[in-house]
């Protein structure tokens, strides 16, 4: 994709970061599936990066098997704060979530994570419906998250109206 592409790409990205609550905070997956979905529409390959905090080092080896099962382990886990997740889109080598976008998956911001997997948006999508996800991000509003980024990868809107979505968001 071209400099423009990613240009106006960031400026969603910097709107959907401001705009919606806790969008990084229990939102990151529910956003990547549908950021991920859009982008695949380009044609290009999406993946999904799957990153982790550990508190504990001797848990990596107890999250890594539990992909996919999430076993009454890793709910422990997580209950007591063993360990923070975020979810980060793989787009043209590089690596988006609502904050931006970035060369490298292991940017400042999570500097401390370690990549647990890569896997489909259909994994992510079973995730993101069988999931039990931080409940400070509120999921009623998916709704408005979908129609912006509806609106913006539609490609017959003109840069002025497009700017006129993000005002009115």
């Amino acid at each position: 994709m071209d400099e423009q592409f990613y240009y106006r790409l960031e400026t969603l990205l910097s709107t959907i970061n401001k705009t919606f609550e806790n969008i990084n905070s229990g939102g990151c997956g529910h956003f990547g599936l549908m950021l991920g979905r859009k982008l695949e529409t380009t044609g290009k390959k999406v993946s999904v990066i799957c990153l982790q905090k550990i508190i504990n080092k001797d848990d990596i080896e107890i999250i890594k098997k539990a992909y996919g099962v999430l076993p009454d382990e890793l709910k422990e886990l997580n209950k007591n704060g063993g360990y923070l997740s975020h979810i980060m889109i793989k787009f043209e080598n590089k690596y988006i979530d609502s904050t931006g976008i970035y060369e490298k998956e292991l940017h400042t911001q999570y500097k401390d994570f370690h990549i647990m997997t890569e896997t489909s948006l259909d994994k992510l999508e079973s995730w993101c419906n069988t999931g039990d996800w931080v409940k400070i991000f509120d999921v009623k509003q998916l709704p408005k998250i979908s129609r912006v980024l509806d609106t913006y990868f539609n490609k017959e809107l003109t840069i002025m109206k497009r700017v006129n979505i993000y005002l009115s968001v």
